[in-house]
């Protein structure tokens, strides 16, 4: 637009002071462009430029990056903390069962042998093959406990 104006201007369309340093820029020139802009397009770029301070804005992604991986590192002690408090519970708990099939085992065996002292009548009424019965189904299941021990011992179960 101003190239325009400028060469309107040395072909004397329009008289103005001849001004090298603030050429265009007066209000005749104002007075040219309202009266010549109606026929003149110009593309507008869509995108505008902007400075961009890179090394700022690398800090800035730096300082979020390791903001997450602080977060992330934290919940994953958190985490690992509630997992060693469930697995060390479960661990008791498997331990008190453990002593206690034993106990009840052993306690079947004192039954089983004080009925041998006992009366017929005695004996029917407590029903030694029920007795017998529960011991192996425990005696069963004690050596499978062992087995499966056994195998998951070298893998890193404590």
């Amino acid at each position: 637009m101003l190239r325009e104006w400028k060469r309107a201007v040395r072909m004397n369309k329009d008289t103005i002071a001849a001004d090298r340093f603030n050429a265009g820029y007066d209000e005749t020139y104002k007075d040219w462009l309202k009266g010549n802009i109606q026929g003149i397009s110009f593309s507008v770029p869509n995108i505008y430029r902007s400075v961009e301070d890179k090394e700022s804005k690398a800090l800035i992604e730096l300082r979020e990056v390791r903001r997450e991986a602080q977060e992330m590192h934290e919940e994953f002690l958190r985490k690992q903390e509630e997992d060693k408090y469930a697995l060390e519970s479960v661990t008791q708990e498997l331990e008190s069962l453990r002593s206690n099939l034993g106990e009840l085992n052993l306690w079947i065996g004192d039954k089983k042998s004080g009925m041998c002292l006992e009366d017929w009548e005695e004996k029917g009424r407590r029903s030694e093959g029920y007795l017998v019965m529960i011991q192996y189904r425990l005696q069963h299941l004690m050596a499978q406990n062992k087995r499966s021990r056994s195998e998951a011992g070298p893998s890193g179960a404590s």
